[in-house]
């Protein structure tokens, strides 16, 4: 049996687990990710049709699996410096992204990240990269 806690939560924002933000539920355009949050989690944002702009705190370290995916609407987002490594397709259609500046700290970018990001022109990469996975750009504006 799976029961969800979070059924009758209507006005709930934001699931967190100690420094994990777990799942985001609200409608804002732009959206502020709580300080202390150390992980965004596998499918934090999934769908989050409204959400134009994300401002991530410096607290952040990784940016999980599908964290992202599929929030249309996000045009702008700013990923802190703290962050070493972005999961799979974690960016997956995000079809109004345009630019993106990956941190200085990033060493990992997953599978597919920007797959779809179909008006993504620019993308600035990190000396200290160390490890890009295959397709990170596929079937996108770069």
């Amino acid at each position: 049996i799976v029961i969800n806690y979070y059924v009758l939560c209507n006005k709930l924002k934001n699931v967190i687990r100690t420094g994990w933000l777990i799942e985001y539920k609200g409608e804002d355009e732009t959206v502020y990710v709580p300080d202390g949050i150390t992980i965004i989690g596998n499918g934090a944002f999934y769908d989050c049709f409204s959400v134009k702009n994300i401002i991530i705190p410096d607290s952040v370290t990784r940016i999980e699996e599908y964290a992202f995916s599929l929030c249309e609407s996000l045009t702008s987002i700013k990923i802190p410096n703290g962050v070493t490594s972005i999961g799979e397709v974690a960016f997956f259609k995000c079809t109004g992204l345009e630019e993106v500046k990956l941190p200085a700290k990033l060493t990992k970018i997953g599978y597919r990240v920007f797959e779809k990001c179909f008006s993504l022109k620019t993308v600035t990469l990190p000396e200290g990269l160390l490890s890009i996975s295959d397709n990170v750009f596929y079937s996108s504006g770069i």
